[in-house]
């Protein structure tokens, strides 16, 4: 079984029984996201992701499955993070930043982020078809505002806050291979992007220390409709596949079940 750290939630969402009861999946962190424009997904031009409130009502439905964490919305008071604690939420998740992650006015999410015990999840890199015209006001499509280099600085300042980078940094995995070397609390996890890129750079570094520690397994799809939970049982097997069996002769693939699972289970979440 796998832990899912990148997770969303389909606005209406059904078929979620069909899922938890396929047993390949040990739980998953539920990220709500805020109004999306449409279409986001070429394939599904109704596509909608669940807000703070659908992602609460997802967990409370399913608490042993789903970890709900609450998006992480720089145009609000970073006192804001202590109201979705108390209504549930036990991390965040953080994307469209207008300024760089790592800008000093960000610096009070964080530190309220870190003083609740709530991990972040940040989204690195581009956003594809997403247009900034599209979104309200306040954020932002710019890939460089959301680099893995912004990690290791909010790392530094914050050792007890988990830093979870998407996609494996996207088109900065260098960025991605400093951080881990430098910042403990600093996770990156397999979703989205261009798997063939994440397979060579894993290939390539899996092997060098501390990697083996920090990566964590996310799938980045929807929860909600049959058609994406089929997908998502695809990839699911796939990264356990690879983990496990993509070249054999490497150490660390003796380590699949920590990648799979043990280093996003070690990872505090509040209750």
């Amino acid at each position: 079984m796998i832990i899912d750290v990148h997770g969303h939630l389909l606005r209406d969402p059904d078929d979620l029984e069909w899922i938890v009861g396929s047993k390949l999946i040990d739980n998953v962190w539920l990220l709500a996201m805020p109004e999306m424009p449409a279409p986001y997904r070429p394939d599904a031009n109704s596509v909608t992701f669940g807000t703070d409130p659908e992602v609460l009502e997802a967990a409370k439905s399913f608490p042993d499955f789903f970890r709900p964490f609450g998006f992480l919305d720089f145009r609000n008071p970073p006192e804001a993070i202590r109201d979705q604690r108390e209504a549930g939420m036990v991390g965040l998740k953080t994307i469209f930043a207008e300024k760089p992650y790592d800008d000093p006015s960000y610096m009070a999410y964080y530190e309220q982020a870190e003083a609740l015990r709530m991990p972040i999840l940040f989204h690195l890199g581009g956003l594809g078809p997403i247009r900034a015209r599209d979104l309200g006001p306040g954020l932002s499509t710019r890939a460089v505002n959301m680099r893995p280099s912004h990690l290791g600085t909010i790392a530094g300042n914050f050792p007890e806050l988990v830093c979870v980078g998407a996609h494996m940094g996207q088109s900065w995995h260098g960025e991605v291979l400093e951080c881990i070397r430098c910042y403990p609390n600093v996770y990156f996890d397999t979703s989205g992007g261009d798997t063939v890129l994440v397979m060579r750079w894993l290939l390539d570094h899996l092997g060098e220390p501390r990697v083996t520690d920090q990566i964590v397994t996310g799938i980045d799809s929807v929860y909600g409709r049959r058609q994406y939970h089929e997908d998502i049982l695809e990839k699911v097997q796939f990264w356990e596949s690879f983990f496990k069996y993509a070249g054999h002769w490497f150490e660390w693939t003796n380590q699949a079940e920590k990648f799979l699972h043990g280093n996003a289970a070690a990872i505090h979440i509040p209750s």
